[in-house]
Formats: structure tokens, sequence, C-alpha cells
């Protein structure tokens, strides 16, 4: 690989040896350089120029779902066809992200062969967490480096040191949470300066520079970028810029994590909640939420419209009052991972057209997360779970967003009617093992609604153009959640609340308002779910179990359940193993299910080594001071 690479007058010379070779391995990017072919005097001279250069790095906030890639990877799914990456990950292979058939968030996305990975042609080939996220620091670094040439208002100054230390400490941050602590690259480094080795750091360690970058970022970013006279150059079209939000939001997640029993246990080796960094997530979590109350700028979603917070069925844009932190859309549909509909009107015989053997089938065992509509998880023996008719009564979040037998999934009658209804019973016309859909009996809703099929909206499966995935990276709703659960751990209650806050806010007072908004009325955010039941108000242990299936029910498939498990250290707890689906036949009369059977499908093969991923095994051999994770 090549350290030194020279495109279009940009020549980039990484001399750290810690970075160099994630560089080397994304060298395509330059080809569509940030500076557009300017001298660095143009690049940086104005505020026009230089935010020119940061929209590049806009893209490096990779989606889970960018790029046909698939952030699910733990115990949500099972997908029957598609081997990578879910069936890797299944199957223990962690290596799977770094080599050819790494279709997936973290290495290469559409390439087939990593050659392509250095084919000029090919940047598209590069979005990966690992490879975007060591480019767009060392971009960060140059822009710092370079803010002293720019001329411009002191306002427009902050703006753009605000972003690029967002990016630096973001990029760091992505790495982190599925890597471990790395060196942390805060100087730009010229190729003729001696080489510089930076050891990796522990995981807190690397926190606490994240918490520096993002504490000051926050200060400089805007709360909306309309208000200000440098958004005027591109008003109305600034809503999906870096805020105050987005660095507080991101710098609360990360004091989180680094309070979390995984990272704990790699800075200080104890397997426990660091209440330290719990306490410092807490404080900053609840900013996030005070500001958007006292500003208005962000809320919830109403649950009658939260459908525009993931996706639209026409192309327009997603609806952001919720977003926190906004990737770029991605440029490849990927309605076959998501949408059973959009399957439904190939030939009986040949549904591998459009992608339909890719369709995400739901793991039932993970299902069981999923409560009842009266707030009781389904292991409580007063929930009113029936196992005879599971599907009943559940939390209004089930209903939305788990597909299942007899469902509608079409908007209109069609050219065939057997495809308007959900046909999930053993030997349904949707059921199968072979050019069909749905294994494992029951299967998922939360990216698409009825409209996403060629019947209702014509042209949406031929391209995909019309369809539009976009989910937050981070919504206000988590930040709830992170908030209970660090205040929750900090304190060392589920009543508690931060110390001294005027407008105080218990762990279990934040897990109310997300689950209120679930099942709400039209255009409402409260009114939907019942408060949670009392008898987890003063138990820490048992609150946070509740809280653990909360976030699996609010955060489905939003790419949150791998870092948790694995943060929580249970990604190789046997609880969270089994993937299993369910047979059962359609009563004739009431259409509900009988004659069920539950059945194992795999059991995921995981265990501690799997809590972070392998580091590639070239890069690794660099230096002794950037070493392996252990057990790879």
């Amino acid at each position: 690989m090549k350290n030194i690479i020279n495109r279009a007058k940009f020549t980039v010379t990484v001399a750290l040896a810690a970075c160099f070779v994630f560089l080397g391995s994304c060298e395509e990017y330059l080809d569509k350089s940030p500076d557009a072919g300017m001298s660095e005097k143009e690049l940086f001279k104005n505020f026009k120029n230089f935010q020119g250069f940061i929209e590049g790095m806009y893209t490096h906030l990779n989606s889970p779902w960018n790029g046909n890639s698939i952030g699910v990877v733990s115990d949500e799914a099972y997908m029957l066809f598609y081997d990578p990456p879910i069936a890797y990950f299944h199957d223990g292979n962690y290596w799977a992200w770094n080599y050819d058939k790494g279709r997936n968030m973290f290495g290469i996305l559409r390439s087939k062969n990593p050659g392509n990975l250095l084919n000029p042609n090919a940047a598209a080939e590069c979005r990966g967490i690992w490879y975007s996220s060591w480019y767009c620091i060392y971009l960060a670094n140059k822009g710092l480096a370079n803010l002293d040439k720019m001329y411009g208002t002191e306002a427009e100054k902050k703006v753009i040191r605000g972003q690029l230390l967002f990016f630096r400490a973001y990029c760091h941050f992505n790495v982190m949470q599925y890597w471990g602590g790395m060196p942390y690259v805060d100087q730009f480094y010229e190729a003729s300066k001696p080489v510089v080795y930076l050891p990796r750091l522990k995981f807190q360690e690397c926190a606490d520079k994240i918490e520096k970058d993002l504490s000051e970022a926050s200060d400089l970013l805007p709360l909306d970028w309309d208000e200000e006279e440098y958004g005027s150059y591109t008003q109305g079209n600034n809503s999906r810029r870096l805020t105050k939000f987005s660095a507080l939001s991101v710098l609360g997640k990360c004091q989180l994590y680094a309070g979390s029993p995984l990272m704990n246990y790699e800075s200080t080796g104890e397997k426990s909640f660091n209440a330290e960094y719990c306490k410092k997530a807490a404080a900053t979590l609840k900013k996030v939420i005070d500001l958007a109350k006292s500003t208005g700028k962000k809320s919830l979603q109403p649950w009658s419209d939260i459908d525009r917070m993931f996706f639209t069925h026409d192309r327009t844009n997603t609806d952001i009052r919720e977003a926190l932190l906004i990737p770029i859309p991605a440029n490849t549909p990927t309605i076959g991972f998501n949408g059973v509909m959009y399957c439904m009107f190939s030939p009986q015989g040949n549904r591998n057209i459009y992608g339909c053997q890719f369709y995400l089938n739901l793991n039932y065992e993970f299902s069981k997360n999923f409560g009842m509509a009266n707030g009781l998880p389904i292991t409580e023996q007063d929930s009113g779970y029936d196992e005879a008719d599971p599907w009943s009564n559940r939390d209004p979040r089930f209903d939305k967003w788990v597909c299942k037998d007899n469902d509608q999934i079409t908007d209109t009658k069609t050219d065939n009617p057997l495809d308007q209804f959900a046909q999930f019973y053993t030997g349904g016309r949707h059921r199968g093992a072979t050019n069909t859909l749905v294994y494992t009996g029951i299967g998922t809703k939360k990216f698409w609604n009825r409209k996403c099929n060629p019947k209702d909206t014509p042209g949406i499966a031929t391209s995909g153009n019309l369809y539009l995935l976009n989910p937050p990276l981070i919504r206000l709703a988590d930040a709830y959640l992170m908030y209970a659960e660090a205040v929750s751990w900090g304190y060392g209650s589920p009543m508690s609340t931060v110390p001294g806050d005027s407008d105080p806010l218990t762990a279990v007072d934040a897990v109310n308002i997300v689950r209120a908004r679930a099942g709400a009325p039209e255009g409402a955010t409260t009114g939907g779910m019942p408060p949670l039941d009392t008898r987890y108000h003063n138990d820490q242990s048992k609150f946070f179990e509740l809280l653990i299936q909360e976030r699996a029910m609010e955060l489905l498939f939003e790419s949150q359940r791998f870092c948790d498990l694995r943060r929580w250290l249970r990604n190789s707890d046997s609880r969270y193993k089994a993937i299993t689906g369910i047979n059962f036949d359609r009563d004739p009369v009431t259409e509900k299910p009988i004659n069920m059977e539950e059945f194992l499908v795999k059991t995921r093969v995981v265990d501690d080594r799997h809590n972070w991923l392998p580091l590639p095994a070239d890069q690794v051999a660099l230096y002794e001071g950037f070493y392996q994770n252990p057990g790879w």
C-alpha cells in the first residue's frame, strides 16, 4: 500500500504508522478530492471554499444501510440465502468484515474483489467504518492545521472548527465502538516529518480525548444553521448539518459506552458499569433532552407518522424532527432486505428476483423482547401473554414493526389478491426454504409500508428510485433511553436524577416518555403505552433487564443491538445465542395461529473474543504498540 498519494494536485502524505495503511486502502476517494483541483491557498482561503472541503466529510457519517450494507449482525434477524455478513457473524467469523465477501458496514460495502479498493473509479466501494473513519480523521486534522489561512468572520471560523472537531472525535468513536481503544490522532502529519508511532490507548483514555473535542464542538456549532448568517448561503438546505445536538448526543453516547462493562473491563479490568463515566453521560444526555425541550428544535416523532423518520416510498426527504445525527442517504436501494411486498409480484417459483431471497426474517426468540399492551414483559406471570395466541395484545411496536401471518402487505387489491395478505403459516404462499421470503415464520416491516411495491407504486421495484431509506444514526428516543441507563447506573437507582438538575428526570420517567409515544393517538407522542409498573421503580437489576428489552423494541434494526450486547458483556450470553423460528397452521375460522411449534434455526457461535472485531493482520504488524484484540 502507498503512504504517499498524489492526485489532482492534492498530495496526501500520512507519516503516522498507525494511520497510513488505513488511508492507503481508500485512495480512490482522492479522485473526487475535497479540493476539486484547488491549491491549498485557494481551498482554505474563505468560508465558502473551506465549507466545500468539509462537505465531502459528511459522507463519512456511515449509515449501516448504505451501499446494500446490513447493520443487523447479532440476534435480531436471520437471512436464508444472503451469507455476508449475517451468516459469517452468526458463525463467529468476525474476520469476514475485512475480506472480499465483507459486504457490510465495517469494511468493503459493495465490492466482491478487494482489488477494487485500489481502483480510482470505485470510490463507492470503500465506505465502511474502518476505512472511511481513518480517512475522515486525516481530513479533519488537515482542515484544523489550515484553519489559520481562512479569511472570514469569527462566527464562520467557529463553525468550521466545530465541524472539524466533531468529525475527528466522531470517527475515532465510530472505530472504537467496534475495535476498542485506538491511537488518538489529533495532529496533521506532513510527509517531510519523522514517522510518529502512536500506541493504542484504552477506550476510556480515548473517550477523554473525544470529550475534549466534542465539548468544544458543542460550544462552536449552532442550534440551527438557517438562523446564522453563514447559513444564508444554503438557506433551506441546512437541516441535516451538524449542530449542538449532534455533538452533545455523540458525546453522551461515548461517555455511556466508556462507562459500560466491556469498555470498563478493557480499560480497568473491572467487568461492571463505571459510575463516574455514567454520571458524565447522564449530565450530557440531560443537556440534549433539555435543549430539545427548551428550544423546540427537536421532539419525538408522532406515532402516527413515525415511518417518515426512517423511510419514504416516494423519494421525498425523511422527517428529521427526532434525528440528532443524520447520515447521507444510501444510494443503493435496500428494499429487498426489508420489504415483503416489494418481492410479492415475482412468479411463485422465482421469488429470487428483486433480491427477495435477501429478506430479513425476524428471530422468533428475539421477538419475545416485545412486551404486552399492559406494559409488562411476556415473562411476568400477570402479563396476560398466551403462548397459544402469542400475537394478541402486544406492545404497539410489535404490531407496527413485526410482520405476522395475515398482516396486510399491499395497499390496494393487486392483480393477484393472494399477495394482499401475508401467508406465513407452514406451507403458506410466502413461507418456505427455497426462493421464498419468510423462513422463521415471522418477518419485519419497520422500514417499509404497504405502498412499497410495484403495483401500488409503479417503478419502485425496477430501480428503487422512489424508495429512500435513511434512519437517523442517533435520535431523541435513544437519548432518553441512554440517559435512563446512565443515570440509573451512575447514581444507583431507577428513581435517580442528576444532582442539582433544575428539571429533574428519573430513569423511570425517561423510559416512560419513550413508551408513551408507542401507540399514541393521531399526531401525538403521548397517550400510548402505560408507564412502568412500580415493581421496576426501586430494583436496579430488574429495571435494567426491562431497559434491555425496551432498547430491543424501540431500536429494532437501527444497528444498536450489536453494540449493546457487546458493551453489556452479553454477546456470548446463552440467552442471546439462539436463532429460532415458529411453525404453525392457521385456524380456518379465527385465522389465528394453531399447532405452534418453535424450532431452532441455529445457535450463534460467539465467545469472549467476539466482544471486539479483529484488527487487520497486516496493520497490527506495523509496530509493537498497535496490538491485536484478544483472541484474534
